[in-house]
């Protein structure tokens, strides 16, 4: 998302000429008009411009961060990734008390593939399978987060031919819809889902995928799922900052740069090559 959005044109034109970035967090500096609930030297993280070394953000988009953590910095990694994860969970399986025995996670390890799949591990337990889609580098690491099965996207090119039709209670796609890589939904991945099954997709390069989603027209056992920032910095981020805390959750730490030019650069340009394993933390001072 960090940087995709500036290449759409409206985006680009509604952020010219300040920071970038969805993610942040810090101690708050000055609370301005905010409610009474927040006050200087708390720390907090959410959702605000994150490419800034100061940055202005709404109360109802952020959550207090428990002492018990001791990286605040780190906890800049959550909030997008983490907090998709567990609104989509909690969506199709969760809070609907769905029958949920076989997950599959397409790109499980970046940001919100890793989340999602220690999520699900740890509300589903040991009798949930899970199985996981990347690349062979990243097979340790998708074990590792609790994937029972893990799938070589490299090593077939129609990958989902690899797995049982129809077997899948829940399918989170996090890859199909971004620049530059296959449309799996439409190129067979959708068949894996159960008869009740949802598959549940976080981009396309659509229009018609959005105005099906927000014209309720989607169809039967599909979703293009638009996180809300809102629902989560309420309900997701303080359960995920207590599960960081119990160590229920944690981010890998690809990448750690520091706040300039071209360090952010070279990150981006990894960003697109799509071979992440975890997350990139830009630390200021």
């Amino acid at each position: 998302m960090d940087w995709f959005a500036p290449q759409i044109p409206p985006y680009r034109m509604l952020r010219n000429g300040k920071p970038g970035g969805f993610d942040f967090s810090g101690h708050i500096v000055d609370v301005g008009s905010a409610p009474r609930h927040l006050r200087v030297g708390e720390r907090v993280f959410g959702f605000a411009p994150g490419f800034c070394e100061y940055t202005n953000a709404f109360p109802w988009l952020i959550s207090k961060v428990p002492d018990s953590i001791d990286d605040l910095p780190a906890m800049a990694m959550y909030p997008s990734v983490s907090g998709t994860a567990l609104q989509i969970l909690r969506r199709h399986w969760l809070r609907r008390g769905r029958s949920v025995s076989r997950l599959a996670v397409v790109g499980a390890s970046g940001g919100l593939g890793s989340s999602i799949m220690q999520l699900a591990r740890h509300y589903g337990g040991p009798d949930l399978h899970i199985t996981a889609v990347a690349s062979a580098r990243n097979a340790d690491y998708c074990t590792s987060l609790g994937a029972d099965q893990f799938i070589d996207y490299k090593k077939h090119e129609d990958w989902s031919s690899a797995l049982p039709h129809a077997s899948f209670d829940l399918i989170i796609d996090a890859v199909s819809g971004n620049p530059g890589v296959p449309d799996y939904v439409r190129n067979g991945a959708f068949s894996l889902r159960a008869v009740d099954g949802v598959y549940v997709c976080t981009n396309s390069l659509h229009a018609s995928d959005y105005l099906r989603k927000f014209s309720g027209t989607q169809k039967k056992g599909f979703e293009l799922f638009v996180m809300n920032p809102f629902q989560v910095a309420s309900s997701e981020l303080p359960e995920i900052s207590r599960l960081v805390a119990s160590g229920a959750l944690k981010l890998k730490t690809e990448n750690e740069i520091k706040f300039e030019e071209d360090a952010m650069l070279r990150a981006i340009k990894h960003f697109k090559e799509r071979h992440a394993q975890g997350k990139t933390l830009i630390r200021i001072g």
